[in-house]
C-alpha cells in the first residue's frame, strides 16, 4: 500500500475518499443525516419483522452486520471498529 501519501487515499480503511470534509461542515452534516436515514429505515424494517413474530433464528441474525454498521455510523465510529467480546478478555491459547 504505496498510497499513504495519497489525500484521496484513507489511510485507516485503504478506501479513496472523493472528499475530505471539514468537521461540522455541510458535507459533515450532510453525511451525518444520511446515516440517520440510513439507520431509520433500518429500523422500520427490522421492527416489522420482529412485531410479525413470524422470522427464524436464522433470519433475524441476518440482520446483525446490517444494524451493527448503521449503529457504527450514527455513532460516529471508524469503519475497522471491532467491539471487544467476552472472547477477548478471556484469550484461549492457540495451538502450536
Amino acid at each position: 500500500m504505496g498510497d499513504h501519501g495519497n489525500p484521496r487515499i484513507r489511510p485507516a480503511t485503504g478506501k479513496e475518499a472523493y472528499a475530505v470534509t471539514r468537521p461540522g461542515g455541510c458535507l459533515d452534516a450532510l453525511a451525518d443525516a444520511q446515516a440517520q436515514h440510513s439507520a431509520a429505515a433500518l429500523l422500520a424494517v427490522v421492527g416489522a419483522v420482529l412485531d410479525a413474530g413470524q422470522a427464524s433464528d436464522a433470519e433475524l441474525a441476518a440482520f446483525v452486520p446490517a444494524l451493527c454498521a448503521a449503529l457504527g455510523e450514527c455513532a460516529g465510529v471508524e469503519p475497522g471498529f471491532r467491539p471487544r467480546t467476552r472472547r477477548d478478555s478471556n484469550p484461549q491459547p492457540s495451538d502450536p
